[in-house]
Parts: structure tokens; C-alpha cells; sequence
């Protein structure tokens, strides 16, 4: 009886095994490190809309009470993608200000919508933010 631990070297099958693991373990890997990528991405964007709406609910919040007004844009640039010279990689959206008059209050409502796209697919996102302003 042959003993199995006695061996010297390995047989085709256990290499095409091995071989066949670590391509496994690679794929999965890949795939994670493409999922934090585009997670990362996204959360960037997300970052600078936010940074983008807070900036413009800020305008609002300076002016007068009487001239606190509804408005909405269009070719709002979102992110430039680190190339500022470069517009073609732009992600640009729309804004939208909408004022509501409660007499003595105005509640200012900033919406920044945008899309992407991500492996082919248009993906539709879009930051709101919100706050009060009293006449005093």
C-alpha cells in the first residue's frame, strides 16, 4: 500500500485545483474592490451635491425676507471628476429653490437632481435639503 504522505510533487489535478481556487479568490476580490470603487464614487457625488445645495439654502437664508423667492436652474455642474479644464466628464444636474409663505415664516426647500451613469446604466439621484425663515 502506497503511502500518501510519502509523495514528492504534485499531480496535474491539484494544480489545475489550485490554479482554479486562486482564480476564484481572485474574481471575488475583483469584484469587491470594483464595488468599493463605484460605492466611493458615489458617495463623493453625493458629498458635493449636498455641499452644492447647502451653499445655495445659504444664499437664500442671507437675502431679505421679501426677496426669499422660488427659482429653478439647469446645467448645474455636480462634479467636474478632478478635470476641471474637462467639461465632456461633467455630471450636471438641475436645481430647484421652492419657497412656501406661512405669513410670518417661509420654509426653503433646495433640491439638486442629477444622473449617471454606471456601467450602462442611467441612474437618477438627487439631494434635498430644507429649512425656516422667520421675518423678524
Amino acid at each position: 500500500m502506497r503511502n500518501l504522505f510519502n509523495q514528492k510533487g504534485l499531480t496535474l489535478l491539484e494544480t489545475v485545483g489550485s490554479a482554479f481556487l486562486i482564480l476564484l479568490i481572485s474574481l471575488a476580490l475583483l469584484g469587491a474592490q470594483l464595488s468599493a470603487r463605484h460605492l466611493t464614487r458615489k458617495g463623493r457625488i453625493h458629498l458635493e451635491a449636498t455641499n452644492i445645495a447647502q451653499s445655495l439654502l445659504e444664499q437664500e437664508k442671507s437675502r431679505t425676507f421679501d426677496k426669499i423667492n422660488s427659482w429653478q436652474s439647469t446645467n448645474v455642474v455636480v462634479t467636474n471628476n478632478g478635470t476641471p479644464q474637462d467639461s465632456a466628464d461633467d455630471i450636471v444636474g438641475s436645481v430647484q429653490v421652492n419657497v412656501t409663505n406661512n405669513g410670518t415664516t417661509k420654509e426653503i426647500n433646495v433640491t439638486l437632481s442629477w444622473s449617471h451613469i454606471y456601467f450602462g446604466v442611467t441612474r437618477n439621484s438627487s439631494v434635498s435639503l430644507s429649512t425656516l425663515v422667520a421675518d423678524i
